[in-house]
């Protein structure tokens, strides 16, 4: 389980590192965050 762990928080990490530099180069949120609704 804590390999799960590690590995989720991993990848969070890179995805919010992501998001952050596509925010500098483009202004906005990436698409898939912007567009982004509450499932029904």
């Amino acid at each position: 389980l804590s390999g799960q762990v590690a590995q989720a928080r991993d990848r969070y990490d890179s995805d919010i590192q992501r998001h952050k530099l596509y925010i500098s180069e483009h202004g906005d949120d990436m698409p898939e965050v912007r567009n982004w609704r509450w499932a029904r």
